[in-house]
Protein backbone atom coordinates (compact mmCIF):
# COMPACT_ATOMS: atom_id res chain seq x y z
CA UNK A 1 0.00 0.00 0.00
CA UNK A 2 1.31 3.45 -0.89
CA UNK A 3 2.23 6.04 1.71
CA UNK A 4 -0.79 8.24 2.49
CA UNK A 5 0.51 11.74 3.15
CA UNK A 6 -2.96 13.13 3.92
CA UNK A 7 -3.40 10.65 6.78
CA UNK A 8 -0.02 11.65 8.19
CA UNK A 9 -0.74 15.36 7.78
CA UNK A 10 -4.13 15.13 9.51
CA UNK A 11 -2.54 13.36 12.49
CA UNK A 12 0.37 15.83 12.56
CA UNK A 13 -2.17 18.68 12.56
CA UNK A 14 -3.92 17.15 15.58
CA UNK A 15 -0.78 16.64 17.68
CA UNK A 16 0.51 20.11 16.82
CA UNK A 17 -2.65 22.08 17.46
CA UNK A 18 -4.93 19.76 19.44
CA UNK A 19 -7.64 19.95 16.80
CA UNK A 20 -8.94 16.76 15.23
CA UNK A 21 -9.74 16.54 11.52
CA UNK A 22 -11.19 13.70 9.49
CA UNK A 23 -8.39 11.16 8.81
CA UNK A 24 -7.18 11.63 5.28
CA UNK A 25 -8.66 15.10 4.97
CA UNK A 26 -6.27 17.43 3.18
CA UNK A 27 -4.78 19.86 5.69
CA UNK A 28 -3.15 23.17 4.78
CA UNK A 29 -2.42 25.87 7.34
CA UNK A 30 -1.63 29.36 6.12
CA UNK A 31 0.11 32.34 7.71
CA UNK A 32 -2.52 34.58 6.11
CA UNK A 33 -5.68 32.87 7.39
CA UNK A 34 -7.01 34.19 10.68
CA UNK A 35 -8.53 30.87 11.78
CA UNK A 36 -5.21 29.10 11.21
CA UNK A 37 -3.15 31.80 12.93
CA UNK A 38 -5.34 31.47 16.04
CA UNK A 39 -4.09 27.86 16.37
CA UNK A 40 -0.52 29.18 16.64
CA UNK A 41 -1.54 31.89 19.11
CA UNK A 42 -3.24 29.35 21.38
CA UNK A 43 -0.06 27.24 21.50
CA UNK A 44 2.05 30.34 22.14
CA UNK A 45 -0.32 31.31 24.95
CA UNK A 46 0.62 28.20 26.92
CA UNK A 47 4.32 28.88 26.27
CA UNK A 48 3.62 32.17 28.06
CA UNK A 49 2.82 30.10 31.22
CA UNK A 50 -0.52 31.77 32.06
CA UNK A 51 -0.95 29.72 35.24
CA UNK A 52 1.94 31.63 36.84
CA UNK A 53 0.15 34.98 36.48
CA UNK A 54 -1.14 36.26 39.79
CA UNK A 55 -4.77 37.19 39.50
CA UNK A 56 -5.83 34.39 37.18
CA UNK A 57 -8.87 32.94 38.90
CA UNK A 58 -9.84 29.30 38.70
CA UNK A 59 -12.45 30.28 36.12
CA UNK A 60 -9.91 32.09 33.94
CA UNK A 61 -7.54 29.14 34.17
CA UNK A 62 -10.24 26.81 32.84
CA UNK A 63 -10.82 28.11 29.35
CA UNK A 64 -14.02 26.15 28.82
CA UNK A 65 -15.77 28.19 31.53
CA UNK A 66 -15.30 31.71 30.16
CA UNK A 67 -13.36 31.69 26.90
CA UNK A 68 -15.03 34.52 25.01
CA UNK A 69 -12.95 37.52 26.05
CA UNK A 70 -9.72 35.61 25.58
CA UNK A 71 -10.79 34.19 22.22
CA UNK A 72 -11.88 37.64 21.02
CA UNK A 73 -8.41 38.90 21.88
CA UNK A 74 -6.75 35.97 20.12
CA UNK A 75 -8.76 36.59 16.95
CA UNK A 76 -7.93 40.31 17.04
CA UNK A 77 -4.24 39.38 17.27
CA UNK A 78 -4.64 36.83 14.47
CA UNK A 79 -6.14 39.52 12.25
CA UNK A 80 -3.11 41.67 13.05
CA UNK A 81 -0.75 38.86 12.00
CA UNK A 82 -2.75 38.15 8.84
CA UNK A 83 -2.52 41.77 7.71
CA UNK A 84 1.19 41.74 8.47
CA UNK A 85 1.79 38.82 6.09
CA UNK A 86 -0.64 39.92 3.38
CA UNK A 87 -0.68 43.71 3.35
CA UNK A 88 1.74 45.50 5.65
CA UNK A 89 4.78 47.03 3.98
CA UNK A 90 7.59 46.60 6.50
CA UNK A 91 11.04 47.03 5.03
CA UNK A 92 13.26 47.95 7.99
CA UNK A 93 14.02 46.68 11.49
CA UNK A 94 12.69 49.91 12.95
CA UNK A 95 9.35 49.48 11.18
CA UNK A 96 9.06 45.90 12.42
CA UNK A 97 9.97 46.94 15.97
CA UNK A 98 7.13 49.48 15.92
CA UNK A 99 4.71 46.85 14.59
CA UNK A 100 5.86 44.35 17.23
CA UNK A 101 5.39 46.87 20.03
CA UNK A 102 1.87 47.66 18.82
CA UNK A 103 0.70 44.02 18.79
CA UNK A 104 2.19 43.47 22.25
CA UNK A 105 0.26 46.55 23.38
CA UNK A 106 -2.90 45.07 21.84
CA UNK A 107 -2.38 41.89 23.87
CA UNK A 108 -1.80 43.75 27.13
CA UNK A 109 -4.22 46.67 26.81
CA UNK A 110 -6.62 45.85 23.97
CA UNK A 111 -8.21 48.51 21.79
CA UNK A 112 -11.65 49.98 21.17
CA UNK A 113 -12.94 46.55 20.02
CA UNK A 114 -11.41 43.99 22.41
CA UNK A 115 -10.22 43.92 26.00
CA UNK A 116 -6.52 43.32 26.54
CA UNK A 117 -5.24 40.54 28.76
CA UNK A 118 -4.72 42.79 31.78
CA UNK A 119 -8.40 43.75 31.61
CA UNK A 120 -9.43 40.09 31.44
CA UNK A 121 -7.84 39.33 34.81
CA UNK A 122 -9.82 39.39 38.04
CA UNK A 123 -10.60 42.93 39.21
CA UNK A 124 -8.15 42.99 42.11
CA UNK A 125 -5.19 42.06 39.92
CA UNK A 126 -5.72 44.09 36.73
CA UNK A 127 -2.55 45.43 35.20
CA UNK A 128 -0.51 42.52 36.55
CA UNK A 129 1.07 41.28 33.30
CA UNK A 130 4.34 42.77 32.04
CA UNK A 131 5.70 43.21 28.54
CA UNK A 132 7.75 40.03 29.05
CA UNK A 133 4.62 37.90 28.79
CA UNK A 134 3.38 39.79 25.73
CA UNK A 135 6.65 39.33 23.83
CA UNK A 136 6.56 35.60 24.58
CA UNK A 137 3.15 35.02 23.03
CA UNK A 138 3.93 37.21 19.99
CA UNK A 139 7.41 35.82 19.33
CA UNK A 140 6.39 32.19 19.88
CA UNK A 141 3.45 32.71 17.50
CA UNK A 142 5.98 33.66 14.81
CA UNK A 143 7.93 30.46 15.52
CA UNK A 144 4.82 28.33 15.07
CA UNK A 145 3.83 30.27 11.94
CA UNK A 146 7.27 29.51 10.51
CA UNK A 147 6.17 25.85 10.52
CA UNK A 148 3.01 26.56 8.49
CA UNK A 149 2.60 25.15 5.00
CA UNK A 150 3.05 28.43 3.11
CA UNK A 151 5.68 30.02 5.41
CA UNK A 152 8.32 29.56 2.70
CA UNK A 153 6.37 31.85 0.37
CA UNK A 154 6.47 34.57 3.03
CA UNK A 155 10.02 33.85 4.27
CA UNK A 156 11.03 37.51 3.91
CA UNK A 157 8.38 38.44 6.49
CA UNK A 158 10.40 36.64 9.17
CA UNK A 159 13.64 38.55 8.45
CA UNK A 160 13.17 41.18 11.17
CA UNK A 161 11.48 38.94 13.77
CA UNK A 162 12.70 39.04 17.35
CA UNK A 163 14.04 36.22 19.50
CA UNK A 164 11.51 34.91 22.02
CA UNK A 165 13.06 35.68 25.38
CA UNK A 166 12.87 32.99 28.06
CA UNK A 167 15.20 31.74 30.78
CA UNK A 168 17.36 29.78 28.30
CA UNK A 169 17.88 32.74 26.00
CA UNK A 170 18.54 35.15 28.87
CA UNK A 171 21.17 32.75 30.19
CA UNK A 172 22.79 32.83 26.74
CA UNK A 173 22.67 36.65 26.75
CA UNK A 174 24.43 36.68 30.11
CA UNK A 175 27.05 34.12 29.06
CA UNK A 176 27.83 35.67 25.68
CA UNK A 177 27.16 39.36 26.20
CA UNK A 178 27.12 40.46 29.84
CA UNK A 179 29.73 38.41 31.71
CA UNK A 180 32.30 41.17 31.39
CA UNK A 181 30.62 44.59 31.44
CA UNK A 182 27.67 46.32 29.79
CA UNK A 183 27.40 50.10 29.93
CA UNK A 184 30.08 50.11 32.60
CA UNK A 185 28.18 47.67 34.84
CA UNK A 186 29.52 44.23 35.81
CA UNK A 187 26.57 41.86 35.72
CA UNK A 188 25.95 38.71 37.73
CA UNK A 189 23.85 35.72 36.79
CA UNK A 190 21.73 36.04 39.92
CA UNK A 191 21.23 38.87 42.39
CA UNK A 192 21.18 42.66 42.19
CA UNK A 193 22.95 43.26 38.86
CA UNK A 194 21.25 40.48 36.93
CA UNK A 195 18.70 40.36 34.16
CA UNK A 196 15.04 40.22 35.25
CA UNK A 197 13.02 37.06 34.83
CA UNK A 198 11.72 37.04 31.26
CA UNK A 199 8.10 37.34 32.42
CA UNK A 200 8.89 40.55 34.35
CA UNK A 201 10.64 42.37 31.52
CA UNK A 202 9.47 45.88 30.69
CA UNK A 203 9.71 47.25 27.15
CA UNK A 204 12.70 49.55 27.70
CA UNK A 205 15.19 50.27 30.45
CA UNK A 206 14.68 52.89 33.14
CA UNK A 207 18.12 52.55 34.72
CA UNK A 208 21.20 50.44 34.08
CA UNK A 209 19.49 47.03 33.76
CA UNK A 210 18.63 46.30 30.09
CA UNK A 211 15.03 45.37 29.34
CA UNK A 212 13.35 43.85 26.29
CA UNK A 213 14.28 46.49 23.71
CA UNK A 214 17.91 46.68 24.81
CA UNK A 215 18.27 42.89 25.04
CA UNK A 216 17.07 42.46 21.45
CA UNK A 217 19.65 45.03 20.33
CA UNK A 218 22.38 43.26 22.32
CA UNK A 219 21.46 39.96 20.66
CA UNK A 220 21.45 41.42 17.13
CA UNK A 221 24.88 42.94 17.59
CA UNK A 222 26.37 39.81 19.15
CA UNK A 223 25.05 37.34 16.58
CA UNK A 224 26.85 39.25 13.81
CA UNK A 225 30.17 38.43 15.51
CA UNK A 226 29.62 34.71 16.08
CA UNK A 227 30.83 32.53 13.22
CA UNK A 228 28.28 29.80 13.93
CA UNK A 229 25.42 32.20 13.24
CA UNK A 230 26.87 34.04 10.26
CA UNK A 231 24.22 34.46 7.57
CA UNK A 232 21.36 33.81 10.01
CA UNK A 233 18.87 36.35 11.27
CA UNK A 234 18.42 36.45 15.07
CA UNK A 235 15.05 34.71 14.57
CA UNK A 236 16.71 31.73 12.87
CA UNK A 237 19.77 31.74 15.13
CA UNK A 238 17.44 31.34 18.11
CA UNK A 239 16.44 27.86 16.93
CA UNK A 240 20.09 26.77 17.39
CA UNK A 241 20.73 28.83 20.53
CA UNK A 242 17.68 27.46 22.36
CA UNK A 243 18.62 23.88 21.49
CA UNK A 244 22.19 24.31 22.75
CA UNK A 245 21.08 25.95 25.99
CA UNK A 246 18.45 23.25 26.54
CA UNK A 247 21.11 20.54 26.21
CA UNK A 248 23.07 22.07 29.10
CA UNK A 249 20.48 20.69 31.52
CA UNK A 250 21.13 17.58 33.55
CA UNK A 251 18.93 15.37 35.72
CA UNK A 252 20.44 13.32 38.54
CA UNK A 253 19.81 11.89 41.99
CA UNK A 254 19.67 14.55 44.70
CA UNK A 255 22.76 15.07 46.86
CA UNK A 256 23.00 15.62 50.61
CA UNK A 257 23.77 19.33 50.23
CA UNK A 258 20.85 20.01 47.87
CA UNK A 259 17.82 19.57 50.12
CA UNK A 260 17.52 23.24 51.03
CA UNK A 261 17.91 24.52 47.47
CA UNK A 262 15.30 22.01 46.30
CA UNK A 263 12.91 23.16 49.04
CA UNK A 264 13.38 26.80 47.97
CA UNK A 265 12.63 25.92 44.35
CA UNK A 266 9.48 24.05 45.42
CA UNK A 267 8.37 27.06 47.49
CA UNK A 268 8.76 29.37 44.47
CA UNK A 269 6.78 26.97 42.32
CA UNK A 270 3.95 26.68 44.86
CA UNK A 271 3.68 30.44 45.34
CA UNK A 272 3.57 31.05 41.59
CA UNK A 273 1.22 28.25 40.48
CA UNK A 274 -1.08 27.48 43.42
CA UNK A 275 -2.92 30.76 44.27
CA UNK A 276 -5.49 30.22 41.52
CA UNK A 277 -6.44 26.86 43.05
CA UNK A 278 -5.73 26.82 46.79
CA UNK A 279 -6.10 29.18 49.76
CA UNK A 280 -2.91 30.63 51.25
CA UNK A 281 -3.07 28.34 54.29
CA UNK A 282 -2.99 25.26 52.07
CA UNK A 283 -0.06 26.63 50.08
CA UNK A 284 1.91 27.29 53.27
CA UNK A 285 1.10 23.76 54.47
CA UNK A 286 2.46 22.18 51.26
CA UNK A 287 5.65 24.25 51.44
CA UNK A 288 6.16 23.34 55.11
CA UNK A 289 5.48 19.65 54.42
CA UNK A 290 8.38 19.70 51.95
CA UNK A 291 10.91 21.36 54.23
CA UNK A 292 14.57 20.31 53.70
CA UNK A 293 14.44 17.61 56.39
CA UNK A 294 11.23 16.18 54.86
CA UNK A 295 12.85 16.05 51.44
CA UNK A 296 15.84 14.29 52.99
CA UNK A 297 13.51 11.73 54.56
CA UNK A 298 11.67 11.15 51.29
CA UNK A 299 14.93 10.76 49.40
CA UNK A 300 15.93 7.98 51.82
CA UNK A 301 13.24 5.60 50.54
CA UNK A 302 12.65 6.88 46.97
CA UNK A 303 14.80 7.67 43.98
CA UNK A 304 14.66 11.46 44.20
CA UNK A 305 15.82 13.34 41.08
CA UNK A 306 16.66 17.01 40.55
CA UNK A 307 16.91 18.84 37.23
CA UNK A 308 19.78 21.33 37.00
CA UNK A 309 20.55 24.16 34.64
CA UNK A 310 24.28 24.76 34.95
CA UNK A 311 24.13 23.59 38.56
CA UNK A 312 21.00 25.53 39.53
CA UNK A 313 18.12 23.26 40.63
CA UNK A 314 15.09 24.03 38.46
CA UNK A 315 12.92 20.95 38.95
CA UNK A 316 12.49 17.73 40.90
CA UNK A 317 10.57 14.48 41.07
CA UNK A 318 10.72 11.20 42.96
CA UNK A 319 9.55 7.62 42.49
CA UNK A 320 9.14 4.87 45.04
CA UNK A 321 7.09 1.75 45.80
CA UNK A 322 3.33 2.15 46.22
CA UNK A 323 2.81 1.18 49.87
CA UNK A 324 5.63 -1.38 49.69
CA UNK A 325 4.33 -3.06 46.53
CA UNK A 326 6.80 -4.61 44.07
CA UNK A 327 4.37 -4.33 41.14
CA UNK A 328 3.05 -0.82 41.75
CA UNK A 329 4.93 2.46 42.18
CA UNK A 330 4.17 6.09 42.92
CA UNK A 331 5.51 9.45 41.81
CA UNK A 332 6.08 12.17 44.38
CA UNK A 333 7.21 15.77 44.69
CA UNK A 334 7.10 16.80 41.03
CA UNK A 335 7.79 20.53 40.74
CA UNK A 336 9.31 22.89 38.18
CA UNK A 337 10.74 26.33 38.87
CA UNK A 338 8.18 28.90 37.61
CA UNK A 339 10.80 30.56 35.38
CA UNK A 340 11.29 27.25 33.55
CA UNK A 341 7.69 26.09 33.20
CA UNK A 342 6.39 25.47 29.71
CA UNK A 343 9.80 24.36 28.39
CA UNK A 344 9.50 20.58 28.57
CA UNK A 345 11.10 20.22 32.02
CA UNK A 346 8.06 18.47 33.48
CA UNK A 347 8.02 16.05 30.57
CA UNK A 348 11.74 15.36 31.11
CA UNK A 349 11.06 14.58 34.77
CA UNK A 350 8.23 12.16 33.96
CA UNK A 351 10.28 10.43 31.25
CA UNK A 352 13.17 10.00 33.69
CA UNK A 353 10.93 8.60 36.41
CA UNK A 354 9.26 6.21 33.96
CA UNK A 355 12.72 4.88 33.03
CA UNK A 356 13.69 4.30 36.67
CA UNK A 357 13.89 0.73 38.00
CA UNK A 358 10.89 1.33 40.29
CA UNK A 359 8.83 2.17 37.19
CA UNK A 360 10.18 -0.62 35.00
CA UNK A 361 9.07 -3.29 37.48
CA UNK A 362 5.61 -1.73 37.96
CA UNK A 363 2.41 -2.61 36.14
CA UNK A 364 0.74 0.51 37.54
CA UNK A 365 2.03 3.92 38.60
CA UNK A 366 -0.02 6.29 40.74
CA UNK A 367 0.43 10.03 41.15
CA UNK A 368 -1.06 12.15 43.96
CA UNK A 369 -1.75 15.09 41.64
CA UNK A 370 -2.40 18.67 42.58
CA UNK A 371 -5.27 20.36 40.78
CA UNK A 372 -2.94 22.58 38.74
CA UNK A 373 -1.06 19.57 37.31
CA UNK A 374 -4.00 17.40 36.17
CA UNK A 375 -4.00 18.59 32.50
CA UNK A 376 -0.24 17.96 32.26
CA UNK A 377 -0.49 14.44 33.67
CA UNK A 378 -3.31 13.64 31.27
CA UNK A 379 -1.05 14.66 28.39
CA UNK A 380 1.49 12.20 29.76
CA UNK A 381 -1.05 9.36 29.65
CA UNK A 382 -2.32 9.36 33.24
CA UNK A 383 -6.04 9.19 34.08
CA UNK A 384 -8.09 9.55 37.24
CA UNK A 385 -7.83 6.42 39.38
CA UNK A 386 -10.60 3.94 38.63
CA UNK A 387 -12.06 6.57 36.26
CA UNK A 388 -13.27 8.62 39.23
CA UNK A 389 -12.29 11.89 40.90
CA UNK A 390 -10.52 10.51 43.98
CA UNK A 391 -9.69 13.51 46.18
CA UNK A 392 -7.70 12.79 49.31
CA UNK A 393 -5.46 15.00 51.47
CA UNK A 394 -5.41 17.80 48.90
CA UNK A 395 -4.61 15.59 45.91
CA UNK A 396 -6.36 13.73 43.11
CA UNK A 397 -5.20 10.16 42.57
CA UNK A 398 -4.17 9.52 38.96
CA UNK A 399 -2.78 6.35 37.45
CA UNK A 400 -1.24 4.78 34.36
CA UNK A 401 -1.01 1.08 33.52
CA UNK A 402 1.93 -0.62 31.82
CA UNK A 403 2.02 -3.94 30.00
CA UNK A 404 5.10 -5.49 31.63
Amino acid sequence: MEYNNNFAKSFEYMIKFGKAVEPGQEVFVSVTKTNDIVLAIRKAYFDMSPRTIKGNSKEKQKEEIDPKGKEDLFFAMADYFSKYFEKDSIDTQEQFDDWHKSICKLFLEGDDKVRGYNKLLTDSKKGNVHFGKAQKIVNMTFKYLYCFDDAKVYAHKFDFCHIALDSFILDWVYDKCLKEKYNGIKFTKYGKNSLPNWSNLEYSANGHIPQYKEIQEIIRNKIKDIEEYKGLTPFLAEFKIWYKMRKKMTIEIIKENEFEETHNMIARSCRASFPAFYPQGSIDYVIESLAPEKIKSRASWTHFYVVKDEGKIIGCGAIGPYWGSETESSFFTIFVDPDYQGKGIGRKIIETLEADEYALRAKRIEIPAGMVAIPFYKKMGYEHKNGELNFDDGHFAMEKFFDR
